[in-house]
């Protein structure tokens, strides 16, 4: 691989555009955010036994790292593309993607893998690009391809430990919403909860808090930035009072921080006991909208005008409740539902309506909390039971997973 000495040809190039080269440099190349892995090709090997030779997979360092006229000299011989399928943003890329225009560079043949999915399909930054640019961005559930793997590989919770699931069994709590790092809409369904007098009808966790003394508790980075986000997201007051609860913590691990450092303070982890004795499970996505993983600010210099929300973003998150049976409202971008039917799951409408299609994320909250409240009983009806195991089988099973494989692969090769 040819590495260029220096980004200074893009540091000349839209100077003034986010990303900025410096924030590429420090977050991609300099290790604060990175993905070496190719995944796709790695899942592509080990689900349907076949090697891809007459395609270049590159890392997103690489294609951040890679010389610029080499790079051209790549898309020239064929097709290239870029593995960021841990991530939904392409952001990063955008700059790149223009100054390998100007170099009159090949982008038909280039292609970028990430996560999630488009909701506009026909009116987004991706028909933008491809239009514009010739490159290929290419949206792909990821998540559910790699959770099963892991989960029947024996992690988080393991294929093997969910056979004896029952699904016909008194519950005694009405929902459960488990919350890592802070994120201001995951704020705010907790502050519509507290208002409602719901916190105590569900197993609730926050690991952030309110404390500077408090060291194991730092999921909220600053308090300067908790009211900027806050600000952002459209509240600007919180209770003291349910300042005060906070940590919300389910578990007593402060006596074994190592452990609670290693085991709940990394995203992945979860206790399955919590959601086999609730009924909902409240899911909060890693976003809320799309101003982060889809910043259009390179494409309007020439011409681009995002108007409306365009990426939706599905994590391990999501998938917990399908693989543990249980209903679930997630609390993310807009359209999650319809996503998720396309794929082939139930979302419940027996019991919720559609909570998640409007654009303002305050309308999607309490539309959730809605339904928390008028939610009754404590045991999952026939209906529900069918859609449970449903969901859960369809997600298990390998045709499912190669069937989105060989899709990505059908769009690559046009």
């Amino acid at each position: 691989m040819v590495v260029r000495k220096s980004m200074q040809e893009e540091r000349e190039y839209l100077p003034d555009v986010y990303p900025s080269v410096d924030q590429i440099e420090r977050t991609h190349i300099n290790g604060e955010h990175y993905n070496t892995e190719l995944y796709f090709l790695k899942w592509y090997k080990h689900y349907l036994e076949s090697d891809i030779d007459d395609i270049t997979f590159i890392t997103p360092q690489e294609a951040i790292q890679f010389d610029l006229d080499y790079f051209k000299e790549q898309l020239d011989k064929g097709k290239v593309v870029i593995d960021n399928s841990l991530e939904a943003e392409t952001t990063t890329f955008h700059r790149t993607i223009a100054v390998l225009k100007d170099k009159e560079a090949n982008l038909s043949n280039l292609f970028i893998l990430v996560s999630g999915f488009q909701l506009r399909p026909n009116n987004d930054s991706v028909k933008f690009i491809k239009d514009f640019f010739g490159a290929t961005i290419i949206h792909w559930p990821f998540w559910f391809v790699n959770e099963q793997h892991v989960m029947k590989k024996g992690g988080r919770p393991a294929n093997k430990d969910l056979q004896d699931i029952k699904i016909d069994n008194k519950r005694n709590k009405k929902f459960v919403c488990l919350n890592n790092y802070f994120k201001p809409h995951r704020m705010g369904i907790l502050i519509e909860l507290y208002k409602n007098n719901l916190l105590d009808e569900g197993y609730v966790s926050a690991r952030w808090g309110f404390d500077p003394e408090d060291t194991l508790h730092k999921n909220l980075i600053t308090l300067a930035s908790f009211d900027d986000e806050m600000n952002r997201y459209g509240v600007n007051f919180v209770d003291e009072d349910l300042k005060s609860k906070f940590p919300m913590l389910l578990d007593d691990l402060e006596s074994n921080k190592d452990q609670a450092l290693y085991e709940n303070f990394q995203d992945r982890w979860m206790n399955k006991d919590w959601i086999l004795d609730s009924m909902i499970n409240v899911v909060t996505e890693s976003f809320y909208n799309d101003d982060f993983i889809n910043n259009c600010s390179i494409l309007e210099h020439f011409g681009y005008d995002k108007t409306h929300q365009e990426i939706g973003f599905i994590t391990e998150k999501t998938i917990k409740p399908i693989a543990l049976c249980q209903p679930f409202m997630v609390i993310g971008n807009p359209g999650i539902t319809k996503y998720l039917n396309s794929l082939g799951f139930t979302t419940f409408n027996n019991l919720f309506s559609r909570y998640d299609v409007s654009e303002n994320i305050h309308d999607r909250v309490n539309s959730v909390i809605y339904h928390l409240n008028t939610f009754e009983g404590d045991i999952y009806d026939n209906v529900t039971q069918q859609q449970l195991v449903h969901n859960r089988e369809h997600f298990f099973k390998e045709d499912f997973v190669h069937k989105i494989l060989i899709d990505v692969m059908d769009k690559i090769n046009g």
